[in-house]
């Protein structure tokens, strides 16, 4: 409800498997598969834009093309990306999780061939990076965009560690 007083331009969400097994494997907290689930309900009831993205790797590539078919059911654009970064808090285990490379750059030649028939929200995240400028952020970071991870913390960029908040 706090969130939805906000009326952000959009929320980004990461969606780690449509099968809750794999979901709470990926994220390591049990219950987050339904509060995900719930939450976009939520979301989209209270009329707040929402983009899935998709973290693609061995553990949910399974789910890949279902998690695709039940953002487009619900008219909400997709994201997706093979590439993956350490955590917030540093730890590199995610990396242990990487699509082997043939399947990283399959992935990337399937989303090329989207691109080309027009799929619009056939994109990766890496389509905007983060520029040192003048200004202490030249990307949206702080401006207007802030992720929130599994456990509800919200931070301005998944690099930036402070500040954050609890935005449950």
């Amino acid at each position: 409800t706090r969130l939805a007083e906000f009326l952000p331009i959009t929320v980004d969400i990461s969606l780690y498997g449509m099968k809750k097994e794999i979901y709470e494997t990926v994220t390591q907290v049990e219950g987050s598969s339904d509060n995900f689930f719930k939450g976009i309900r939520r979301l989209k009831e209270k009329g707040v834009r929402i983009k899935l993205k998709m973290p693609i790797m061995t553990l949910n590539y399974s789910d890949f093309e279902e998690a695709r078919t039940f953002a487009y059911a619900l008219g909400i654009p997709f994201k997706y990306d093979p590439f993956l970064t350490p955590r917030w808090n540093g730890s590199e285990k995610p990396m242990r999780l990487r699509l082997p490379p043939r399947e990283a750059v399959r992935v990337r030649t399937e989303h090329l061939k989207l691109m080309k028939k027009g799929e619009k929200e056939a994109r990766f995240w890496t389509d905007r990076r983060c520029e040192r400028g003048e200004e202490l952020f030249n990307c949206p970071c702080g401006k207007s965009s802030a992720v929130i991870n599994p456990q509800g913390w919200m931070r301005l960029c998944i690099d930036i560690a402070e500040p954050k908040a609890d935005a449950l």
